[in-house]
């Protein structure tokens, strides 16, 4: 048998095709990659490497292959080792010794057989097929958003704690009518300003006042912060590690010169564990700030994710203005003050017990409206952020107006489920705020002790509320897209916790951490605006400077609950592109292969595909995301 001239040419064609890939790839490695990679390099440096000149090669060892099999055996391996060396000579110039261009072609050789010679995927386990978990099935195109993301059986979930949330809303407004009526009949009483008031027990016109600049402030820097995320999306993530770090020093330095040890202290705390967070996490910007590049492209795309997010921040912020001003009112209706008009109101007698109970009311109804608006906008974000990654590159376009499909879902069948896990959520703050209470009262009474170990009981209380935000925050995608129940969509969270891990769905990715820090700005702000407020205006029922911890505690959790719901448009769009990446992350590389390359170099992970969410599947899961068993074609570089 001999070989024909046709072959050869296709050889070297082949080869040259292959070779000049390879140039273009080296010229963008520099000689401590490549040493790196032959040595004792990272696995994620012998990964990127790897498959970069495994696929620059890929088309001419194929080739070979196939042509070197109509060749005699005697002529076969004398072509491959004038090949070999043909290859060995043409990249020696860029390493720095031939010793090391061998070990190179050695292991390039090895990479090449294997990943030629793979296996291809296995079966799936038996039965699979007949189960379709729910998240496994991808939307179908549709011009209708309710069809697109279908429901199999359309139902109101969670219906009890519609009702439950209802009744809360319910009682709010009672209560807010009744306080509000004795806080207008008291008027003269209060004052109608700053100064002009002859309240002297409790709050009153001047705190009402205060609060009204504390929501025009965090609603005018939450605008101010979607506006820098949107046009300088890169600079949105370093811009708010800095600015907390300055500012959190800035105020507890001016704390600490006005002898304001408590405050100082804590805000000297939070600051320098953001300036560690930002030194331990800054190799991971680069990969954040790609992803937030894709979401913010995605806000532009679609009008109605800001949209949505103005109507977020003004009905957040009218709620969060109401909610203070039912605090304020409370106070004037109810405390048992003997010179205090409000008793005199109709609406019941004023007694200790009444007060603190009505407070307590007021307190967790506010925190439980305020989760369940921002999830209703969590939810009609993640919506739309679904619509685009499944049906964008469709053939039969998206549907209309996802927007509003997303919140009709979420207000509808969807409802319930957010009550229920909002709830949760709202419990935690009210505790966390009985503790801040404590804490205030502790300082106020100058023990430091029992301070201490309150502040230590918050921090954990804030570490149970930051994990069980987390875990709903992925819940409510599940939610929005499949209208699950809140408990079956807290078992796929728990499934795409178990097998992506949290590094791989926000520990790798900052941005979350970036609009948590934005929201603590916000509040570093509003917290010194409000301490200034207090010392410079010397409202009378402070003269002892009792109020100071507690207003300015209060105003630092309420600038940052507004701010956190504000900035839900970019959290959320970040989370859902998360979830349908890890579900089917070939969506996302068929429809933008040069981002899905970027994010490969960044997060090799992203090949890990989540399968199912049965248990019985769980040893499967393994097996399918294996190296040696590639469900989707890999990514290229070094393409011409």
């Amino acid at each position: 048998m001999t070989l024909h001239t046709g072959s050869l040419s296709q050889i070297f064609s082949a080869f040259l095709y292959s070779r000049t890939n390879l140039r273009h790839v080296l010229e963008r490695k520099d000689k401590k990659t490549c040493l790196q990679f032959t040595t004792r390099a990272s696995t994620s440096c012998r990964m990127r490497l790897y498959t970069s000149l495994a696929a620059c090669f890929r088309r001419f060892l194929l080739t070979c292959m196939q042509r070197l099999q109509e060749c005699c055996a005697s002529k076969s391996p004398i072509i491959g080792v004038i090949v070999f060396f043909y290859r060995v000579d043409r990249i020696k110039k860029h390493f720095p010794s031939p010793f090391l261009v061998f070990q190179f072609q050695l292991q390039l050789f090895h990479n090449f057989f294997q990943m030629a010679y793979e296996r291809p995927p296995g079966p799936p386990p038996s039965g699979y097929e007949d189960q379709a978990p729910p998240y496994q099935e991808k939307p179908e195109p549709s011009q209708n958003y309710d069809e697109a993301f279908k429901i199999e059986k359309p139902r109101f979930n969670d219906v009890p704690f519609t009702i439950l949330f209802l009744l809360v809303v319910a009682g709010f407004f009672v209560v807010a009518g009744i306080t509000l009526h004795a806080m207008r009949s008291t008027w003269d009483f209060q004052g109608s300003s700053i100064y002009d008031t002859q309240n002297y027990f409790t709050l009153n016109a001047n705190t009402a006042v205060l609060f009204g600049f504390v929501i025009v402030i965090s609603v005018v820097f939450s605008f101010l912060i979607i506006l820098v995320a949107r046009f300088w999306a890169r600079m949105f993530i370093t811009l708010g590690l800095i600015l907390n770090v300055v500012l959190g020093l800035a105020t507890a330095i001016y704390y600490f010169t006005t002898h304001y040890y408590s405050a100082a202290i804590v805000f000297l705390v939070f600051t320098l564990i953001t300036a560690w967070a930002y030194w331990s996490a800054r190799s991971r910007i680069p990969f954040s700030a790609t992803v937030l590049e894709i979401t913010i492209d995605v806000m532009r795309r679609y009008k109605s994710t800001l949209m949505v997010s103005f109507l977020g921040i003004v009905v957040t912020g009218a709620f969060s203005t109401l909610f203070l001003m039912v605090i304020v009112a409370t106070y004037i209706k109810y405390d048992p003050n003997e010179n205090n008009p409000g008793c005199n109101i109709d609406g019941g007698s004023c007694t200790k017990g009444k007060l603190i109970g009505l407070l307590v009311f007021v307190f967790f109804a506010g925190y439980y409206i305020s989760e369940v608006l921002k999830n209703i906008i969590h939810v009609t974000i993640a919506g739309i952020y679904g619509t685009w990654y499944y049906l964008a590159g469709s053939d039969q376009g998206e549907p209309k107006h996802p927007a509003l499909g997303a919140f009709k879902r979420a207000m509808t069948y969807c409802f319930g489920s957010i009550c229920e896990g909002s709830l949760i959520v709202s419990l935690l703050q009210l505790l966390r705020q009985f503790i801040r209470i404590l804490r205030s009262n502790a300082l106020g009474d100058n023990d430091m002790c029992a301070a201490c170990g309150y502040l230590i009981l918050d921090w954990i209380m804030g570490f149970v509320e930051m994990m069980v935000r987390y875990f709903n925050h992925y819940a409510y995608i599940y939610i929005a897209l499949y209208g699950k129940k809140y408990t079956k969509a807290a078992k796929e969270t728990f499934q795409l916790l178990r097998f992506k891990g949290m590094d791989a769905l926000v520990n790798d990715c900052f941005i979350g951490t970036s609009i948590h820090l934005f929201s603590l700005f916000v509040a570093y702000v509003v917290a010194l605006f409000t301490y200034i407020y207090l010392r410079y205006t010397k409202p009378a029922y402070n003269q002892d400077g009792g109020y100071y911890a507690p207003l300015v505690a209060f105003g630092f959790v309420v600038a940052g609950q507004v701010t956190r719901i504000s900035l839900t448009v970019i959290d959320s769009g970040v989370s859902t592109f998360f979830v349908a990446l890890a579900k089917d992350p070939e969506v996302f590389q068929m429809t933008n292969r040069n981002r899905f390359d970027e994010i490969f170099r960044n997060y090799p992970q992203v090949l890990n595909k989540l399968l199912s969410n049965d248990d019985n599947h769980y040893q499967n899961q393994n097996s399918y995301n294996s190296p040696q068993q590639p469900y989707y074609q890999q990514p290229q570089y070094g393409r011409v």
